[in-house]
């Protein structure tokens, strides 16, 4: 009985994890219009996601533009507020190709504001921010939270109107130094009004791939290195190298050893 009784509270504490680590299943663009639907953050993705748009880019100044649009199409009143690069910035964008000149050395960032009932109370944030690394396009990292922010207060909007404020901040220079959270805590004048943040930035995101299939990545070891191709020219601070013996050179179908895993780098 006693072990009838062990199995059957086993079981039930394995079933009920399984079901509380379940996440809902993606909405469609038809959901209804008070709920958060994956397929209409993803309109945002695209248009945010073509291509890469580091600091100083005039991919950089679309991107910004067009949330600027969307901000504006949401209620959110947006605002810049632009400061200065950090000396690290504006060094790691050269060393990557970038060019800080272009942005005036300057981050931009993007401030919203959905006034709530009770203006006396707290303010909650939404955070994400809008520039990549100059390598990629930035679809994970982080245009998904960026996407996320936008779909999320067109929801709230759709609930009626919110208890209290509710501010919106897309950073800039993320990537570079955090230059853009800097920014806004080191003055804004709503920084003193913030109570919760929520912040939506990659993390986690593994994915297997091949050595030198991105511009960071660094060569194979030597026992793959005999007969392959240079790398990829190295974008930022490179990684810890392997020997010197294959600094330059990585295989195109490596078998051994395996594939280097790849995070998401801030």
């Amino acid at each position: 009985m006693r072990l009838a009784l062990l199995f059957g509270s086993l079981t039930l504490a394995f079933l009920l994890a399984v079901w509380t680590t379940q996440v809902p299943k993606p909405r469609p663009a038809d959901a209804p219009v008070a709920a958060f639907s994956a397929a209409r953050a993803m309109t945002d993705i695209e248009q945010i996601a073509q291509a890469p748009h580091p600091v100083g880019s005039a991919e950089h100044a679309r991107v910004r533009a067009y949330l600027t649009a969307r901000m504006t199409q949401l209620g959110l009143s947006p605002q810049e507020q632009a400061g200065p690069l950090s000396p690290a910035s504006i060094q790691r964008l050269r060393k990557a190709g970038g060019d800080p000149e272009a942005a005036n050395n300057q981050a931009i960032n993007l401030i919203g504001l959905l006034p709530g009932k009770d203006r006396n109370q707290p303010a909650v944030m939404l955070m994400a921010h809008y520039d990549t690394v100059v390598g990629s396009p930035g679809a994970a990292d982080d245009s998904t939270g960026v996407g996320a922010v936008l779909e999320a207060v067109r929801a709230i909007q759709a609930r009626g109107p919110v208890e209290r404020d509710l501010v919106v901040l897309l950073t800039d220079a993320e990537e570079l130094n955090l230059d853009g959270a800097r920014i806004f805590f080191g003055g804004h004048p709503l920084r003193d009004r913030i109570g919760a943040v929520v912040n939506l930035e990659a993390r986690g995101a593994d994915a297997v791939a091949p050595p030198c299939s991105r511009p960071d990545a660094r060569p194979a070891p030597p026992s793959t290195c005999s007969a392959a191709p240079p790398c990829a020219p190295m974008a930022g601070p490179p990684p810890p190298p392997w020997p010197s013996s294959c600094t330059s050179r990585c295989p195109t179908a490596p078998t051994s050893p395996s594939p280097r895993t790849v995070g998401s780098a801030d």
